[in-house]
């Protein structure tokens, strides 16, 4: 790991207490604790280990984006499911809470869930029925699908494609009206200043809800 990794474990140990204070929370050995203060490589097992005794985001700890160390609030594994009203096909429509909850594992503690209610993003291996997960602390990167919220309240599933200064560029499909025949790719130029939310799908759960 390199020296920033290095600085984020001392940043558990100052929220712990100390480095006997973050064994104990973690469960891991003293030694543990001190190998990885030297650029020691840890498991899977035990990044997730630190992330949830510390609750902080599993990314973060990773890499060091979005670093925030979140305490209190609400489980971060207790997703609210939302749904579109119409389908994205035709364009920009209100999102509808379902008022459904889903139980995923999610280290953003603002992460919430879309049940996708159409195939408009079947371009993209995102089908009808599956959940995504979006995470509205994570900046979204180039290709990422995204959750895009505008002033007006209107809201749609979109790749995204960049920023241009002030403009975001986004891509969705519609249906090409002919059987067999691909959807066809519709671009959108949105200016930042009309987006009020902007976070990328982190993960999709290929299962009907």
């Amino acid at each position: 790991m390199d020296d920033q990794f290095v600085n984020r474990i001392r940043t558990l140990v100052q929220k712990a207490g100390g480095q006997q204070a973050l064994a104990r929370a973690s469960g891991l050995s003293l030694g543990g604790i001190q190998r990885y203060l030297r650029g020691g490589e840890p498991t899977r097992t035990v990044l997730i280990r630190l992330s949830e005794a510390m609750s902080v985001p599993l990314l973060w700890l990773v890499t060091g984006e979005e670093p925030r160390l979140t305490e209190g609030g609400r489980d971060t594994e207790d997703l609210p499911l939302y749904g579109f009203g119409e389908s994205a096909q035709q364009g920009w429509y209100e999102s509808v809470e379902f008022g459904l909850k889903t139980t995923l594992e999610c280290a953003d503690p603002d992460s919430f869930a879309l049940a996708v209610r159409d195939n408009s993003l079947m371009p993209m291996n995102i089908k009808k029925g599956q959940v995504c997960i979006v995470s509205p602390n994570t900046h979204p990167r180039t290709d990422d699908i995204v959750y895009v919220e505008l002033e007006s309240g209107m809201a749609a599933l979109r790749q995204y494609l960049g920023q241009d200064g002030e403009w975001v560029n986004l891509r969705g499909w519609l249906d090409s009206g002919e059987e067999g025949e691909a959807p066809v790719p519709v671009d959108d130029r949105i200016r930042v200043s009309k987006i009020t939310k902007l976070a990328p799908v982190i993960y999709v759960k290929r299962r009907s809800v």
